[in-house]
């Protein structure tokens, strides 16, 4: 997939997410979808929502109803490569500031998975 069929769809992404426009950020996913989280006790690489469907719950849940708690990001950077968008920011929650690190995969149109990483800036102490 060309550069700039990726940053489209990236593109219509960030601009439904800034809406709030739910629908219009799941209608940028594909039905294999799969976002691996930064955070989450279930799994050692984080919590991980598969499907279109599971995707639309969660970010239903996490950005729109509990706006209170909910990230926000700042000070972003995308790099395009291929299939890949390398997207650099800074997020902020209660309890949170951090540098983050999300890798999106695009194919046929659609994002495809979105695997996120957040900085720690201190290691838990035992």
């Amino acid at each position: 997939m060309a550069d700039s069929d990726v940053k489209t769809v990236l593109k219509a992404f960030s601009v439904a997410f800034a809406a709030g426009d739910l629908d219009g950020m799941v209608a940028c996913l594909g039905d294999d979808f799969v976002w691996t989280l930064p955070t989450g006790e279930a799994d050692p690489r984080g919590h991980v929502v598969r499907g279109k469907e599971a995707a639309r719950d969660y970010l239903r849940q996490r950005f729109f109803e509990d706006k209170a708690n909910a990230p926000v990001f700042s000070d972003s950077t995308v790099e395009f490569s291929g299939d890949l968008a390398i997207v650099r920011y800074r997020v902020r929650a209660p309890g949170v500031d951090a540098d983050g690190l999300e890798v999106y995969r695009v194919t046929e149109g659609k994002i495809r998975s979105k695997e996120a990483y957040w900085k720690q800036v201190s290691w838990p102490q035992a």
